[in-house]
């Protein structure tokens, strides 16, 4: 059972015609309506507290004892001290999120909410934080025990996002149960936020991998950094001492050095059709190419991913992953129904 307070809750055709008739007034007024609401619900304690101060309280009038009628006002004034300390405990409180630059699909996130009291006195008792529930999005509370005046606390809570692209975060719901826990009061605090998500890269893709690893990549032999000998050269000032041939150097009767051939680039060009297939199987293409690009970064590919729509330069390291993990957060499918396919091929130096 929940209810809301009647003078801390305007309604929006109240706010309206206290607009009209205010004029300039009217935003100091629509602000109110998010500045004042409280939520108050009874808890199971409360809900049997107010059952029992009802009975006794009909006992009082139709007996007239005024003993009944003393206990009566003594339960109704805890009503009221409860109600005054759980908002002292709420009021003031400021709220701010701080969210992970990489945020995945699926995958845990956490980040920081830096919890403030403003109050210059009083401190805040026995509280809750927790994001506003939105769809696709969960997070876990964080219960505060004690926040001093003008005191400063940072909790870490790990948020889920169950839709890549961008999400719309809307705010935080602050509870307590203070002093007595006989009612839960709530208040909202608005804090838009936005953060984009980008494709799960758990997908398992050994067997596309092990397919690209067996088709094999051919490189071309030429003078550059690597470990196979190309050849050798006379000695020349500057050069590394540590390639000296000492052998050949002895026959020659001079300084000789060797050279090396230079590795061979390794590249890897992702397919991904996107073809407007049905939603499930466009969406878990989109996750396999994107592990698909994040395993082969790590195994040290260079990396291109070409889609119906685009195609990215071949680049290697966590920032070029982040840019085709960014594009593929926020792909679409083509107007053209058909198969959404993944592959990984091998691309010439």
């Amino acid at each position: 059972m929940s209810f809301r307070l009647t003078i801390s809750a305007p309604m929006p055709w109240l706010v309206s015609i206290a607009g009209a008739f205010l004029g300039k007034k009217s935003a100091r007024v629509a602000a109110m309506a998010y500045i004042l609401p409280r939520t108050l619900r009874f808890t199971k304690e409360g809900r049997n507290f107010t059952i029992a101060l009802i009975l006794i309280g009909l006992a009082a009038i139709n007996t007239g004892n005024n003993l009944l009628y003393l206990i009566t006002a003594a339960l109704m004034s805890l009503i009221i001290v409860s109600g005054l300390l759980s908002e002292s405990t709420l009021r003031r409180l400021t709220v701010e999120r701080e969210m992970p630059k990489h945020i995945y699909k699926d995958t845990e996130a956490p980040a920081a909410l830096h919890v403030g009291n403003g109050k210059k006195k009083l401190a805040s008792f026995s509280f809750t934080v927790n994001e506003m529930q939105s769809a696709g999005i969960s997070s876990a509370a964080q219960y505060v025990l004690k926040l001093q005046p003008f005191a400063k606390l940072t909790l870490y809570t790990p948020f889920v996002f169950k839709k890549r692209g961008y999400a719309e975060l809307t705010g935080f719901e602050l509870s307590t149960r203070f002093p007595f826990g006989l009612f839960r009061k709530g208040r909202a605090i608005v804090s838009p936020g936005r953060v984009l998500v980008y494709p799960s890269v758990n997908v398992n893709v050994s067997d596309d991998i092990r397919i690209f690893s067996e088709s094999g990549t051919s490189g071309v032999s030429r003078k550059g950094r690597g470990f196979e000998i190309y050849g050798l050269r006379d000695y020349a000032v500057g050069d590394d001492s540590r390639h000296i041939h000492w052998k050949a150097s002895a026959r020659a009767l001079k300084l000789m050095t060797r050279e090396y051939e230079k590795e061979a680039e390794k590249k890897a060009l992702i397919t991904f059709n996107n073809f407007r297939d049905s939603n499930d199987a466009f969406e878990s293409a989109v996750d396999r190419a994107a592990s698909s690009a994040y395993r082969m970064i790590r195994l040290g590919y260079r990396v291109s991913l070409k889609t119906l729509t685009f195609e990215t330069p071949y680049g290697f390291g966590t920032e070029h992953l982040h840019t085709i993990l960014s594009k593929l957060a926020l792909i679409e499918p083509v107007a053209t129904k058909g198969a959404a396919t993944v592959a990984i091929s091998g691309a010439g130096n």
